[in-house]
């Protein structure tokens, strides 16, 4: 496959089905727009047999390692080329389906208290590729079977095209009358699409598409070998990269079930003296949380070069316990940084990195969801 075909690809993925899906609520005819692209997306893509794509909807003023919170997500499915059936629908819907126990990871366990991992949580791991594995899994768990593929959206997808009074009355509606198995918030999705889809060309989306691809703020997984390939190589599967010699990649993970990241914004000083054979650096994050009502519980972490050595911790000026972890080649650094209703905090790591005869350089990466 060309490699320009494969870019036409996801973003008609990535584009035309998120977009798609809502403009056939507009229209009112699910074969007329999406019968045309389906088959443009199965001559190029070699879709022939059955395909189900999952899209996830993720709300990054709920911040975490992906891009956000998967309030919702959409469900396409293909049958030779073409789309035979598709829905939207709140994430709660497969999650309570789940049978079983699933051991829950150390900080959702200490920000929740429920005793277990859910799908709604499961977009945990800073690596995509990793965490689309794990939601694949709850999707399946929870139902939904044959995934071939998942799509990560983030909200800023939408900004330039959104009523943003529209939005904010429809975030309230659904925060004081939401319960798990509601309605409510798949009906306003659909009434934002049709708000806004009416008055948007397709051309526009498809360029919006393609930028956020590039920007990394829409991700994308196949279980298909050769396509994921492809995503890794063009930098679109969330992928954490490479380096040289030091890579600073800082995650933030919202869990205080709130929506304050649209209030709280960050800053970051990296201060690496290099001694013989030998990089210490240290690392500075501030927050300024502006919510008037809203802490902001955030589980932080760092990733770093697997080589790398945590010296310590700090938050607020004092002494704080982290985890570690090693993922794929490199070390997570993980610790909580709490930052209360117009309030600010910081926190300070130290950490050691041997050059081996390397001149220093570094790498950072910008996480999906978060404001530049």
């Amino acid at each position: 496959m060309a490699s320009g075909l494969f870019v036409l690809a996801i973003a008609v993925i990535a584009g035309y089905f998120v977009v798609g899906l809502s403009e056939a609520i507009v229209n009112g005819d699910k074969e007329g727009f999406f019968a045309g692209s389906a088959r443009k997306l199965g001559e190029i893509t070699g879709l022939t047999d059955s395909d189900r794509y999952i899209i996830l909807l993720q709300n990054s003023n709920e911040i975490r390692a992906t891009g956000g919170f998967m309030g919702s997500y959409a469900q396409v499915d293909f049958k030779n080329g073409v789309i035979e059936a598709w829905e939207l629908q709140d994430i709660y819907v497969p999650d309570g389906q789940l049978a079983g126990h699933v051991e829950p990871i150390g900080p959702i366990e200490e920000a929740f208290g429920t005793g277990e991992w859910r799908l709604r949580d499961a977009n945990w791991d800073p690596d995509f590729r990793d965490a689309a594995a794990d939601i694949k899994w709850f999707f399946e768990k929870g139902g939904v079977d044959g995934v071939d593929g998942i799509i990560a959206v983030n909200l800023g997808f939408f900004e330039p095209f959104i009523d943003r009074g529209f939005a904010q009355s429809a975030q309230e509606e659904i925060e004081s009358n939401f319960f798990p198995g509601s309605h409510l918030k798949r009906n306003l999705l659909f009434a934002q699409a049709k708000k806004f889809l009416e008055n948007t060309s397709k051309i526009k989306m498809l360029a919006r598409a393609v930028n956020q691809l590039e920007a990394g703020e829409v991700l994308v997984w196949f279980e298909d070998e050769a396509l994921q390939r492809k995503a890794e190589v063009f930098g679109w599967a969330g992928a954490l990269g490479g380096y040289k010699v030091d890579y600073v990649y800082p995650v933030e993970s919202n869990l205080g079930s709130n929506k304050v990241n649209c209030c709280v914004s960050r800053e970051m000083e990296h201060n690496a003296q290099v001694k013989w054979d030998m990089a210490t650096s240290d690392l500075r994050f501030s927050w300024k949380n502006e919510h008037e009502e809203d802490v902001y519980r955030n589980y932080m972490r760092v990733v770093l070069p697997g080589e790398a050595e945590a010296v310590s911790v700090k938050v607020d000026g004092v002494a704080s316990e982290f985890d570690e972890r090693k993922i794929r080649e490199f070390r997570e650094i993980g610790f909580w940084a709490i930052v209360p209703p117009d309030a600010e905090a910081y926190s300070e790591i130290e950490y050691r990195l041997p050059l081996e005869g390397r001149s220093y350089d570094v790498v950072y990466k910008k996480q999906p969801g978060y404001a530049d």
